[in-house]
């Protein structure tokens, strides 16, 4: 698309598919930052969770690892 040949117009109208596409996905992507950013009670529930999962670190066959919800505590923490 940034590379295709022609005036910015005439490649938009070329590529219409891929160009709408692309908004859907910017649209996906800034929907769920704005429902993250007024939801803070979801970084407290998975806060809550990682605590829990700390308490139950022996439990075998465990949802999600420790890792991972450090990864998606972080996620969801930033702003």
């Amino acid at each position: 698309l940034l590379n295709s040949p022609g005036e910015p117009q005439e490649v938009l109208q070329r590529h219409g598919a891929l160009v709408r596409q692309l908004a859907r996905i910017f649209e996906s992507v800034f929907h769920f930052d704005w429902i993250k950013m007024s939801k803070p009670q979801l970084q407290n529930d998975f806060s809550f969770y990682r605590r829990e999962l700390g308490k139950n670190s022996g439990v075998p066959d465990t949802p999600v690892e420790d890792s991972t919800a450090s990864k998606i505590s972080m996620f969801v923490a930033q702003a």
